[in-house]
């Protein structure tokens, strides 16, 4: 039998045994019985004792930690000796460095299965490991307190009462400080995250905390809640609310924050890398360095590694042929079919350089079999290189709907965007194969119906609207397809729908289908779409500009703002863009007779008869602008008017010119006396009137044969009268006089208010 002078033997510090319940007292008989059947006639009792330290000393392994729990139990069973408790003996062995490290390890691993039937005793054993001197026993000796966490929360109590006792002002270094800082690691692992950071938090509330301990509790606070407080009062004020949660509740909160720490911290790295990269513009060799370090080295973080893909693939597009190297020789590293992220960015890098001769390298990852992400990828990539090449790879993507496994929607979507940027179109091939994907998802090709995605359509109108259409017919089809999904319930899919057919130059029909369509339309981004549309057919096809005009004309006073600006965009571009249109001055023409016909008056069209598309000067006019004079001269009759009463002087300008220009001075006729009228009224608004100079202007139209001219001239003739009365009083009796050879023919109310200025200025009485 052993005894004090055995190896390994040493009193240490006795272990208080604890009572445990009855499941441990179970677990205990399964575990020994065995042993005592098979030495039931053969050993005596110290006999037994004597072999299972053996065993721990000596045998290790297995048999060391049978016989170690045996040993930790025998409190609890009276048919091993007189000897009782057996800690000190255990607690011997673990403090003894001599012993092997296979029966300490024993030791602990007995721990694991047995010591949350006595919690205390188990933690003291325990808590002698953590500072071992062989990492592979302390390591344990962490690994196995979280093991001894059954009921009550009896581990978390005892590691507090450390955390908080002598331990906390434990040297660095120490044997005593290393289990200090073991004892918060174990915290970690513990099944309880609440419990545990209830600990913790309490320790940090401690006076005479070494720093070194203080903060390795801080870092395991952060890492745990992915808080960070400074004050410990604040700690405590945090965790007694968040204590109350349910342990999923305190999960999930901390999954996020993590997520939201982990976002944080790639945003800045991805700034701060984006700021190094600016500032190495100046020196290639440097910024490629660290763009291949970001690409290749395995410990980048993500966020920083997709900044330099995205450098790399907008230095290709300038034409940095090590940019496109880099790319290419990652394409080719790993598996080509297994997914890889940083791949599926490189294959988008690579379409975004451009360069059509890396079209091979991208459409490999087009085929069937590999990943969705990397197809995804590579058919972005082939649309974005726009080469021609690209279109037959795409289509037998397209194919495969057909097959026993379609692709899935997202994968179709990116495919027909790209045929679309591509646009490309040979033998209506393109355009077949898109409508037919229509038909098919319809359930049109003698098939069940699909679940048709309104995205997917949403693609195909946009697509179908960035073709070129030469086969006979093609057009008018397209066209009949794009005025049904113009009409789909899917708002989405009627914008693009109608953005499409705005587009369709070669298709008669397409122009009626939106007029009909901004009729029924309610919904405002649609209506802009469909406005959109009718301005583009307008610059494709001259001959509509006006019919353009006529529709786009009324939204200038809608209700809704983006309608307002859309439907000026398209007018201000169809005024001067159609061929012809600057010289001819056909389309300001038209815009003004769109306006005049929903009685607008003349102002309105004064912001689109001014400025850089606006009328040019007179002294301006080119040769071709020349030969249209008259048309020119009308509208600058008509801004004229239209700014008598917000810029009079520039009124008066216009006027002049138009008299000038059209050699009106002398008033023989009709025109040449209204001209004058207008001028007239603009001498009478300005900062300084002209009354007398402008009432030299109205005398020929009151002269007038037509009543209705005449008519006109005394109403421009009493404001003149009226700003001279204002303006000079004693002049009024000579003007009023001038005019009393012209009175007979006046119109009744005129000559009733020319008499009454008479009565004003005649004088009284006394005079």
């Amino acid at each position: 039998m052993l005894d004090r002078s055995t190896p390994g033997w040493s009193p240490g510090r006795a272990a208080a045994s604890g009572p445990r319940g009855v499941a441990g007292w179970l677990l205990a008989v399964a575990l020994l019985v065995p042993v005592a059947a098979a030495r039931s006639q053969e050993a005596t009792a110290p006999d037994a004792l004597d072999k299972l330290k053996r065993d721990l000393l000596v045998e290790a392994g297995k048999s060391g930690e049978q016989a170690a729990a045996e040993l930790f139990l025998t409190p609890r069973l009276r048919d091993l000796g007189p000897e009782g408790c057996h800690d000190e003996f255990l607690l011997g062995v673990i403090t003894n460095r001599e012993t092997r490290r296979e029966s300490r390890r024993s030791i602990l691993g007995a721990l694991s299965l047995v010591g949350k039937y006595r919690v205390e005793p188990a933690c003291r054993l325990v808590q002698e490991a953590l500072d071992d001197p062989a990492p592979t026993v302390s390591q344990e000796a962490v690994k196995t307190l979280p093991a001894l966490d059954h009921e009550g929360g009896k581990v978390y109590e005892w590691v507090q009462q450390q955390l908080t006792g002598d331990l906390r002002r434990s040297a660095p270094g120490s044997a005593r400080h290393k289990q200090a800082m073991a004892l918060v690691e174990a915290l970690e692992r513990m099944p309880n995250p609440i419990e545990s950071v209830g600990v913790l938090v309490t320790a940090l509330e401690q006076p005479r905390l070494g720093r070194t301990l203080e903060t390795r509790v801080r870092e395991s606070l952060q890492r745990m809640t992915a808080h960070s407080f400074e004050a410990p009062g604040d700690w405590r004020k945090w965790y007694d609310d968040a204590r109350q949660r349910s342990l999923a509740e305190w999960r999930l909160d901390v999954a996020r924050r993590r997520d939201d720490r982990l976002r944080r911290f790639e945003s800045e790295a991805e700034r701060y890398f984006n700021k190094l990269l600016a500032r190495l513009q100046g020196d290639r060799d440097a910024l490629f360095q660290e763009l291949q370090a970001a690409l290749t080295e395995p410990d980048t973080v993500f966020a920083v590694r997709r900044a330099a893909i995205r450098e790399l693939g907008a230095l290709g597009r300038r034409g940095e042929e090590r940019a496109v190297n880099l790319l290419r020789g990652r394409l080719l590293q790993g598996g080509l079919v297994d997914y890889d992220e940083t791949k599926a960015l490189v294959i988008e890098a690579v379409g975004e350089t451009g360069n059509r001769a890396l079209l091979d390298d991208v459409v490999q990852f087009l085929t069937r079999g590999f990943h969705l992400r990397m197809r995804l990828a590579a058919a972005g990539a082939v649309g974005a290189l726009q080469a021609p090449g690209g279109v037959e790879p795409l289509l037998a993507v397209l194919a495969e709907v057909k097959g026993p496994t379609p692709p899935p929607d997202d994968l179709l979507e990116v495919v027909v965007l790209s045929l679309g940027r591509i646009g490309q179109n040979p033998d209506g091939k393109v355009s077949g194969a898109l409508m037919d994907l229509v038909r098919g998802l319809r359930g049109g090709n003698n098939g069940a119906a699909h679940p048709v995605s309104t995205a997917l359509l949403a693609a195909v109108a946009r697509a179908l609207g960035s073709l070129g259409y030469g086969q006979q017919g093609e057009a008018e089809r397209v066209t009949a397809l794009l005025e049904e999904l113009a009409r789909h319930d899917d708002p989405n899919v009627r914008f693009f729908a109608t953005s499409a057919l705005g587009s369709m130059a070669h298709s008669a029909a397409s122009f009626p289908a939106l007029r009909a369509r901004l009729r029924d339309e309610t919904a405002v981004h649609v209506r802009r779409a469909i406005l959109d549309a009718i301005g583009q057919q307008g610059l494709d096809r001259p001959e509509l500009v006006q019919e353009a005009m006529g529709l786009l004309v009324p939204f200038l006073y809608d209700q809704d703002d983006a309608l307002r600006r859309k439907a000026r965009q398209r007018l201000e571009e169809l005024a001067t863009r159609p061929p012809g249109f600057r010289e001819n001055f056909a389309g300001l023409d038209h815009l003004v007779q769109a306006l005049v016909a929903i009685s607008k008056p003349p102002s309105d069209a004064v912001s689109f008869l001014t400025g850089d598309n606006g009328l040019p000067p007179p002294d301006a006019l080119t040769q071709a602008q020349q030969a249209h004079r008259d048309r020119y001269f009308a509208l600058l009759r008509h801004r004229a008017a239209g700014q008598l009463e917000t810029d009079p002087q520039a009124a008066l300008a216009d006027f002049d010119a138009v008299i000038r220009g059209l050699n009106l001075s002398a008033p023989a006729t009709r025109d040449a006396r209204g001209l004058r009228l207008g001028k007239a009224r603009a001498m009478v608004r300005l900062t300084l009137p002209q009354p007398r100079e402008a009432l030299s202007l109205v005398s020929d139209s009151l002269k007038s044969d037509d009543a209705g001219e005449r008519a006109e001239g005394w109403t421009v003739a009493f404001e003149v009268l009226d700003k001279l009365r204002a303006a000079e009083p004693a002049a009024l009796p000579d003007a009023l006089r001038g005019l009393q050879a012209v009175l007979a023919g006046a119109p009744a109310d005129a000559q009733a208010r020319f008499a009454e200025l008479l009565r004003a200025t005649a004088p009284g009485p006394g005079r």
